[in-house]
């Protein structure tokens, strides 16, 4: 059976379980939602039970990337803040922060799964956990930059405002 039928299989029926066992769970001992999922990525993983081994989750990371990041995040970097209004500003700085946290998150496991291939003795998958891990850090650094201009630029704009509402206050600094 296939990696990405089996996946399919797995994700349908344990929907299903999970919503049936933790709405009557929830409401029984007071569970917060989502916890389901967390409980079943635990059971299911490679960690675990074992059914999904660590080669098919790796199999499919580029497909769960591609499918949270949109073109405008992974264009963020073309990006010219100062031809921006301010709504769309404050947009582009809500949503690639959430990016910037994911990626800064992705190389620090990163880093970890190196790390323990290390201790390990795998060289072969500390090497490509190495290169995965610098790529990673610099996708971060690359998106943390773009968030870094665009505050810059948010702060830049609101104290022209500022200046120009009390122009008292902005001689009074020029002197």
């Amino acid at each position: 059976m296939s990696g990405e039928f089996l996946l399919v299989l797995l994700v349908a029926g344990s929907y299903l379980a999970a919503h049936w066992a933790f709405e009557w769970l929830g409401h029984r001992y007071m569970l917060v939602s989502g916890a389901e999922y967390l409980l079943l990525g635990i059971l299911l993983g490679p960690q675990v039970s074992g059914v999904l081994h660590a080669s098919v989750l790796d199999a499919f990371a580029p497909f769960m990337t591609l499918a949270l990041e949109t073109d405008q995040v992974k264009n963020a970097k073309s990006l010219n803040v100062k031809s921006l209004t301010d709504e769309q500003l404050k947009t582009n700085s809500d949503l690639l922060k959430v990016f910037e946290s994911a990626r800064s998150y992705k190389a620090s496991l990163t880093i970890q799964a190196m790390r323990v291939a290390e201790m390990e003795g795998r060289t072969a998958d500390r090497d490509k956990l190495k290169s995965d891990a610098e790529t990673a850090k610099q996708s971060f650094l690359d998106l943390s930059e773009v968030v870094k201009n665009i505050q810059a630029e948010i702060d830049d704009r609101a104290a022209a405002k500022e200046a120009a509402n009390n122009p008292e206050a902005a001689n009074a600094t020029k002197k």
